[in-house]
């Protein structure tokens, strides 16, 4: 909804509708889309989206891929639930979505992630992860008029013992605002 080109007290036209309707559909988890415009007053109109989902295969196999700090129990939760309901649909895939995204997002894993579901089609589902693992930390250091110099002034060994986080590690929020705390805390930076 928050892409939808047609909002609340804005002026909107049939093209407009016309992309909201083929956004929905490009997903590819709705067989159908209605759109009901009813008038409630001079220049304002009730929209209403019906949507009917698509019905998916039913689900042979499910498997979480991509990660490796997500917990078996969190794994097996979304398994069991698969099983549990004769075909898959989109409310499942959103379900299995916001279940790994919420465990990521309550640990300040910004970047942790489903990435996307493979195996729709064929029920031999496969929900991808990505766990933004820090792969390269650089310092850069950059004058007042905003030019990036390749040395600074102090040694670089007083910015690295400051950062909580290595290469390797899964980027947390609270370690990059930690991070950011400590370097200020040496008094030697703006």
């Amino acid at each position: 909804v928050s892409g939808f080109k047609a909002k609340k007290q804005k002026l909107v036209d049939r093209k407009c509708l016309k992309d909201d309707i083929d956004r929905i559909m490009q997903t590819g988890l709705f067989e159908n889309v209605n759109v009901r415009v009813v008038p409630v007053g001079p220049n304002e109109a009730k929209v209403t989206y019906d949507l009917q989902e698509r019905q998916l295969s039913p689900v042979y196999s499910v498997t979480v891929a991509g990660t490796s700090i997500l917990p078996d129990e969190i794994v097996e939760t979304i398994r069991k639930k698969f099983r549990e309901v004769p075909a898959l649909t989109p409310a499942l895939l959103g379900w299995a979505r916001n279940r790994v995204d919420g465990w990521y997002r309550d640990r300040g894993l910004a970047f942790g992630c489903v990435s996307h579901f493979e195996g729709v089609e064929s029920g031999a589902i496969t929900v991808q992860c990505f766990e933004g693992v820090i792969d390269q930390v650089k310092v850069l250091y950059e004058t007042r008029q905003g030019k990036v110099l390749q040395k600074g002034h102090y040694p670089e060994k007083w910015i690295w013992n400051s950062l909580p986080f290595k290469r390797g590690h899964h980027y947390n929020l609270e370690d990059g605002k930690r991070a950011l705390r400590n370097v200020y805390a040496t008094d030697l930076y703006e």
